[in-house]
């Protein structure tokens, strides 16, 4: 595996995979997005992102945001374990800085971590 990519079957695609975590998820809460995780049978993280273009403002900003969240879980990816995780974006996204978004990741990596050591 390319050190700096994650493949495909590290990322939560279909459907089903997003209902699975709506349904049963634990949450965390931040200003600009919302963290659902769920624990996998597999031996590592999975990420997905639900980010709304009202929430966004236009694409771009929106595609910033996902981008963040991208490179923030490629960074830190393996020391999550098996987890499913689901990003929700919530009306202040579309105008956080980048500062206000990594913090806002920072946030949910030191909670996750608490609540799942």
């Amino acid at each position: 595996m390319n050190k700096g990519l994650y493949p495909r079957d590290w990322r939560v695609l279909k459907p089903a995979e997003y209902q699975q975590v709506f349904k049963h998820a634990k949450a965390i809460k931040g200003r600009e997005l919302t963290l659902l995780y769920i624990p996998n049978s597999l031996n590592h993280p999975r990420v997905g992102m639900a980010i709304a273009n009202k929430h966004c403002g236009n694409v771009v900003l929106r595609n910033r945001g996902k981008r963040l969240i991208r490179e923030f879980f490629r960074q830190h990816m393996r020391e999550i374990g098996g987890y499913d995780l689901v990003y929700l974006s919530k009306p202040h996204l579309g105008k956080a800085s980048n500062k206000q978004i990594n913090d806002a990741l920072e946030f949910f990596k030191r909670r996750f971590s608490k609540e799942n050591a």
